[in-house]
Parts: structure tokens; C-alpha cells; sequence
């Protein structure tokens, strides 16, 4: 059995770990595979007395104790970054004391803020000081409302905005309707009503309370009748997710008044033309303008209230009707839940793409291809749950990669979904699958490949082939060094906030991987990242993993100076 000796220490101001085992019956240096799901020791039974205390946690082990150590190493280092990446990294160490210590992880939040204010508000980092601002907001929110509360007038308005309607749709969960309605009518006074929250009111309040959600849904009408929109939420949001939402249940003459409104605006809205596609299970469907996209939602409710104009309606956009025939729900055919229905058996949601402007034919028919191919890989893993091996030779006719998007492979997701899904009853299939994802993944664009190789990675560590998954992850901090060599090229470095670098994100992934290997392999590789705000960020990956608490959601952006503005790419996984 191996045991730690010695634990963490600073190295010229980089936080460099650097770990001496000791061995013990001449063990190997490298830890014992550790899976994902190792089960920690159950916490020691002890005979209360009268007055019973709280239950004893469960001690930590040698990784968590670790853990806790880096963490409060890379909290003093990330207190000296610069106001971006001390946000950040004081919103990714709040994260990890949240199951252990709520107030800790409250006054690091709060901490978190203070350095977003500080951050400048120019148009340079004004994005990326916004998504830090809506993120600590939104896990301070849980936690202390009254602390929220006391930070809103310094947040931007955009954001002070959202976390408002964070708080309403908070009340609505804990059916606290007098102070929703009361914060909601401040909202809508100030400015346009906030129709997610409004949705997520009338969604929970009882029978008894029908003229309070009559009047929430005349608000809403009445004020989107005040303002004029350009595109739409094709997710079910906005007064569209409303009225397809409730308008069974609203008053027919209102509820005729709003899909007016919203298609005249539709009409007159100078983005109009748009490329809409949208997927499910039950098949593609593509709209080349908004207003397409309304109608066809509104169809249903049409013949419902007014026969006689849907049919007109119809017949004056011929192209709806094939679309219509073959989702006679409109996008309740799609997807239940955004007319209110509970979803159905099976896989559920809706994939959907929005191109706002024109968009030429040849692209239009590239998206729709794309969700088909997405809906394709979905079917393929479903019939892998009663035939995994066939799926797995089925998910050759899929391609490795899609066009021009460098992180999507409908092939690559279906190897690791069949892998995840097998890997503790049916290790063999498991096995194989993952052997294909490999395979696969190093014919893929760099970013895409490092997604893929992590993942193979990973799973080969559950399946206990410590082998195979270090050889992954060694080429994997290759990828990643040059990675990096590309985002801080002089000529054309990227402007997005490091933490979200594409270097970044596979640092963070290769380094989840091997924390869980070798606590050596992994200081020795923290050692050879001379950036300090990468240095500090990937010593909190590792701290969290050895914590069993990794984070996630991440993000990969590309942000790049092109003439007097910028041009940002950016994908996004988890909460």
C-alpha cells in the first residue's frame, strides 16, 4: 500500500506540487487506479446522547486531505491574479467547498464579486465580465438571497435584470406568490415583463388562483405590445412559450390578441429571414424566417379557437403545409413540454440551431443535414440498449466529424455514450466501444480530438486499463501544449478570458484524468505550466478532483481581433 509523505508546497510564487511517496513492500510510486465512483468510508457509528448532536462526517481520506491542501494553496495564489482570473478562479474554489462548507463557499462568492466589480467595464472584457458576474450571482443565489440582493445595484443592468427574474422563479418554487407578483410588477414597471419567470409563476400556482394568472398573461401581451422584438426564443421562452403554453386556458379573445401582435411584429421585424432548424426524435424540420416558426406554433391553437383563420393563415404560407402534415402538434410534435404536455417515454428535449439573416441555400441544407445526423446518433443509441455491439458497427455510417464545427462527432458521441452506459455491467462492450472511440479520435481536428481522448481516457481508467489510459493521457498533455502554443501566439493570441481557453480546457481534462493515476505525474505536470493564471486554475482542477468534485460545466472560447472588432467562437457543456 502506498502512503503519502510529504504533501504540497510553493515554488516560486507558482504553486508548484511537488508529492514524495513513500513506499511501503516495494509498491510501485504510481497511486492505485482510482475510478469515479470509489466509495468513501461510511462514517463511524456513535451512541448519541439525550440531546442528539449533529451526525459525525465521514473522515477524509489521504486524496481529500490532499485536496483540501491545493485548494487552500490555490486560493492564496488566485487572491494575486488579476481581477478576470480571480473571479474566476474564487468562483471555481467556491464551488468545491459547497458540499462541506456553505459559508466558506458564501464569502468566497461574495469575494468573487468584489474582484468582477473591479473588473473594467470596457468593451474588451465587458462579455466576459458579464458571464462571470451571472455565474457568481447565480451560485451565490441558493446560498444567500439577502447577499444577491445587497450586490444587485452594483451589477449590470442586463444581469441585475436576470438575477431578478432568478429570485421571482426562486419564490415560484418555494410558492411564495406575494412577494413574486410583487417583484414581478416592479420588473415589468421598470421594463418589459419577464416572461420566463412570469411562465414559471403561473406553471405552479393552484386552481384557485386563475384570475392572477389571467392577469400575468394580459401583462405580458400588453407589454410585448409596448416593445418590439426581432427573432424569438424557439426554446419556448418569451410570450410565444406562453401563449403555446397556456392559451388553451386563457381567455380565447386574449389569447388571439397576443398571437396577433406577436405576428405582426414577426412581419414587420427587419431580421425576419432566418435559417430555424429543430430536432427530435420524431424528426427535422427547417423554417427559413421567424414568422414561419410562429405560425407553425400557433397552428394548433389556431384551429382550436378560430378555425376559420388558421385555415386561411395556412393557405396563405403553402410551404408550412408538409411541415404541418407531418407535426400536426406544431412543436408540441416535437417536443411536449413546450405546450405544457409532460414529455414523453424515452429520450426526451429538442436540439435546435438559429441563424438570424439571410442564409443561403447550401447553408440551410447543411444545418438540417447536421440535426439529422444528430437524430440519426440518438436513434443508434437507443437501439444499443437492447443490441450495444450492433449499435457500436452502426455507428460507422455515422461521420467522425461535422463540417466546420470542430467539438462535434455524431460517431464519437454515440462510441462514448455506449461505453459510459456499459462500463460497470457489460465491461467487454464497454471495452470495445472505447477501443473505437481512440481509434477514431485521432483523425480529428485538435480540440475535438482532445474531447474525444480524454473521454476514452476516463473510461478506460473505470474499466481498469491504467495503461492504455496513461498512454492517452501523455499524448494528451502533448494537445495541449500546443494548444497553448497557438492561443498565446503574438500574432493572432486569443482575447478570451484563459480560463476558457481551448489550451485550457485540455489541460483540465488530461489532469482530472491523471490526478487519479499518479499524485507525482500530476505535480510534475503543474510544474512544466509556466502561466501563473493556468497554473493556479489547473491546481484547482486537481485539488477538486482529488476532493471527488470536478467541476461541471466548463466553456471553450476563441476570441480574436478582426479589424476595429472582434470575432468570438464559444461552446459551452454543463450547468
Amino acid at each position: 500500500m502506498i502512503k503519502l509523505s510529504t504533501l504540497m508546497v510553493c515554488v516560486a510564487g507558482l504553486l508548484a506540487c511537488s508529492l514524495v511517496f513513500a513506499q511501503q513492500d516495494a509498491q510501485p510510486q504510481h497511486m492505485a487506479t482510482v475510478t469515479a465512483e470509489k466509495a468513501e468510508p461510511a462514517a463511524p457509528k456513535v451512541k448519541a446522547p439525550a440531546a442528539v448532536s449533529k451526525p459525525t462526517p465521514p473522515p477524509l481520506t489521504e486524496d481529500q486531505q490532499l485536496g483540501r491542501q491545493i485548494l487552500e494553496s490555490s486560493e492564496a495564489m488566485a487572491r494575486g491574479l488579476e481581477a478576470p482570473m480571480r473571479s474566476y478562479s474564487l468562483l471555481q474554489i467556491a464551488q468545491a467547498y459547497l458540499p462541506t462548507d456553505k459559508a466558506k463557499a458564501t464569502s468566497l462568492l461574495c469575494d468573487a464579486f468584489t474582484a468582477n466589480v473591479a473588473i473594467p467595464d470596457d468593451k474588451d472584457v465587458r462579455d466576459t465580465k458579464q458571464r462571470l458576474q451571472l455565474s457568481i450571482l447565480q451560485a451565490l443565489l441558493p446560498l444567500s438571497q439577502s447577499d444577491v440582493e445587497e450586490r444587485l445595484p452594483q451589477a449590470d443592468p442586463g444581469i441585475r435584470k436576470g438575477m431578478s427574474d432568478a429570485i421571482v422563479h426562486l419564490y415560484a418554487d418555494k410558492k411564495q406568490f406575494t412577494p413574486a407578483l410583487e417583484l414581478l410588477n416592479r420588473m415589468t414597471a421598470e421594463d418589459e415583463f419577464p416572461y420566463g419567470s412570469g411562465t414559471s409563476l403561473i406553471q405552479v400556482m393552484p386552481p384557485e388562483m386563475a384570475a392572477e394568472k389571467q392577469d400575468l398573461f394580459a401583462q405580458a401581451v400588453s407589454s410585448y405590445s409596448q416593445h418590439k422584438h426581432q427573432g424569438v426564443n424557439v426554446h419556448g421562452g418569451g410570450l410565444v412559450g406562453m401563449v403555446t403554453r397556456f392559451g388553451a386556458s386563457m381567455p380565447p379573445k386574449l389569447v388571439l390578441e397576443a398571437i396577433d401582435e406577436i405576428l405582426k411584429q414577426a412581419k414587420e421585424s427587419d431580421k425576419d429571414q432566418a435559417s430555424i432548424t429543430m430536432s427530435s426524435e420524431e424528426g427535422t424540420v427547417g423554417f427559413s424566417s421567424f414568422y414561419e416558426y410562429e405560425l407553425f406554433a400557433f397552428l394548433p391553437l389556431l384551429r382550436q379557437l378560430d378555425e376559420s383563420r388558421a385555415k386561411s393563415l395556412l393557405e396563405e404560407n403553402q410551404d408550412l403545409a408538409a411541415k404541418v402534415k407531418q407535426f400536426p402538434e406544431g412543436v408540441g410534435s416535437l417536443d411536449p413540454e413546450l405546450v405544457g404536455k409532460p414529455p414523453k417515454k424515452g429520450r426526451s428535449g429538442m436540439s435546435t440551431s438559429v441563424h438570424e439573416g439571410k442564409v443561403s441555400l447550401e447553408e440551410a441544407v447543411e444545418t438540417f443535414q447536421q440535426h439529422e445526423l444528430q437524430r440519426q446518433a440518438e436513434d443508434i443509441i437507443d437501439s444499443a440498449g437492447k443490441d450495444p455491439v450492433q449499435a457500436i458497427a452502426q455507428s460507422a455510417t455515422l461521420p467522425a466529424s461535422l463540417g466546420n464545427d470542430v467539438f462535434q462527432s455524431p460517431r464519437g458521441h454515440v462510441l462514448e455514450t455506449i461505453a459510459k452506459n456499459n462500463v460497470k455491467n457489460h465491461p467487454a462492450v464497454a471495452k470495445q466501444a472505447v477501443d473505437e472511440l481512440k481509434k477514431m479520435a485521432e483523425d480529428l481536428a485538435p480540440q475535438a480530438q482532445v474531447i474525444y481522448l480524454a473521454s476514452a481516457a476516463d473510461l478506460y481508467l473505470q474499466l481498469g486499463d491504467q495503461d492504455d489510459a496513461e498512454k492517452i493521457v501523455s499524448k494528451g498533455f502533448k494537445a495541449a501544449e500546443a494548444l497553448l502554443e497557438k492561443d498565446t501566439d503574438a500574432d493572432d493570441p486569443n482575447l478570451a478570458l484563459k480560463a476558457w481557453w481551448p489550451s485550457a480546457d485540455a489541460y483540465r481534462r488530461f489532469i482530472e484524468v491523471e490526478a487519479r493515476i499518479s499524485h507525482r505525474t500530476t505535480a510534475n505536470i503543474l510544474k512544466e505550466i509556466k502561466d501563473p493564471d493556468i497554473h493556479t486554475l489547473e491546481s484547482i482542477i486537481v485539488a477538486r478532483t482529488l476532493l471527488g468534485d470536478p467541476p461541471k460545466g466548463y466553456q471553450i472560447t476563441r476570441r480574436k481581433r478582426v479589424g476595429d472588432g472582434y470575432s468570438t467562437s464559444s461552446m459551452s457543456w454543463g450547468p
